[in-house]
C-alpha cells in the first residue's frame, strides 16, 4: 500500500522529469525554428539573387552586343535586333519605360536606313513589341497609338508583298485584340467595358479572315486567334448574365 510520503516523493520526481522534458522540447523547438527561418531565408534570398544576377548578366551581354554593333558599323537591322534583346531584359526587370524607349529608338534607326520588306517587317515588330510592353504595365492608352502606328507601316508593306503584309497584319490584329480584351477587363464602366470587348472581338475576327485568305499556313496563330475569340465570347456571356440580367 502506498503511503502519503511515497506518493509525494513520486510526484516530486515526476515533476522534475516533466520539467526536464519540457526544457528539452523547448530547446529543440528553438533550434528547429532558427534552422527553418535561416534556411527559408537563405533559399528565398538565393532565388532572388540568382534571378537578379541572371538578368543583370543577360542585360550586360545585350548592352555589350549593342555597343559592339555600333562600334563595328553594323547595319541598322543588326543594331535593332540587339537593341530588341536588350529591351526584353528591361521588360523582364519591370523597367517598362526603358524597354519601350529602347524598342522605339531601334525602330527609328531602322526607318532611317532602308524601306524594303525586311526593314518594314522589323519596324512593325518593334512597334508591336513596344505596344505589348505598355500592355504589360497596363498603360493601354499608350499601347493603342503604337498599334496604330504599326498598322500604318503594314499598309506600306502591302505595296511590296501582300502575303507578308497579310501575316504581319493578322499578328498585329491578334495582339491588338488582346490589348482591348485586357483593357476591357480593367474597365469599371459597363458601357466602355462592353465597347472594348466588341473592338477586341472585331480584331480577332478580322485576323481570322486574313489567315483564311492567306496561302501561307500558320496553325499556331490560327489556334491562338480562335482560342482568344472563344475566351472573349465566354466572358461576354458572363457579362450579360452578371451585369445585364434584370
Amino acid at each position: 500500500m502506498a503511503t502519503v510520503g511515497k506518493i509525494d516523493a513520486k510526484r516530486k520526481l515526476f515533476a522534475r522529469v516533466f520539467a526536464w522534458m519540457v526544457s528539452l522540447a523547448f530547446i529543440a523547438s528553438i533550434f528547429t525554428t532558427l534552422y527553418m527561418v535561416s534556411y527559408g531565408g537563405l533559399v528565398a534570398y538565393d532565388n532572388e539573387t540568382l534571378q537578379s544576377e541572371r538578368l543583370k548578366l543577360a542585360e550586360t551581354r545585350a548592352r555589350e552586343e549593342v555597343r559592339f554593333n555600333e562600334e563595328s558599323g553594323k547595319s541598322a537591322l543588326e543594331k535593332a535586333r540587339a537593341m530588341k534583346e536588350l529591351a526584353i531584359y528591361y521588360q523582364e526587370s519591370r523597367n517598362f519605360a526603358a524597354a519601350r524607349d529602347t524598342l522605339l529608338s531601334a525602330e527609328k534607326l531602322v526607318a532611317l536606313e532602308h524601306d524594303d520588306q525586311a526593314h518594314l517587317l522589323l519596324r512593325i515588330d518593334l512597334k508591336r513589341q513596344a505596344a505589348l510592353v505598355m500592355c504589360d504595365c497596363t498603360l493601354f492608352q499608350e499601347a493603342e497609338p503604337l498599334f496604330r502606328q504599326a498598322g500604318r507601316i503594314v499598309s506600306r508593306l502591302e505595296a511590296l508583298d501582300k502575303n507578308a503584309a497579310g501575316m504581319a497584319k493578322a499578328k498585329l490584329l491578334n495582339d491588338e485584340g488582346v490589348m482591348y480584351y485586357l483593357w476591357a477587363g480593367s474597365t469599371r464602366e459597363l458601357a466602355e467595358r462592353s465597347q472594348r470587348y466588341d473592338v477586341a472581338a472585331d480584331c480577332f475576327l478580322k485576323a481570322g479572315k486574313i489567315l483564311t485568305r492567306s496561302p501561307v499556313e500558320n496553325r499556331s496563330l490560327e489556334t491562338a486567334i480562335a482560342d482568344n475569340l472563344r475566351q472573349l465570347r465566354d466572358d461576354q456571356k458572363y457579362e450579360k448574365l452578371t451585369y445585364l440580367s434584370p
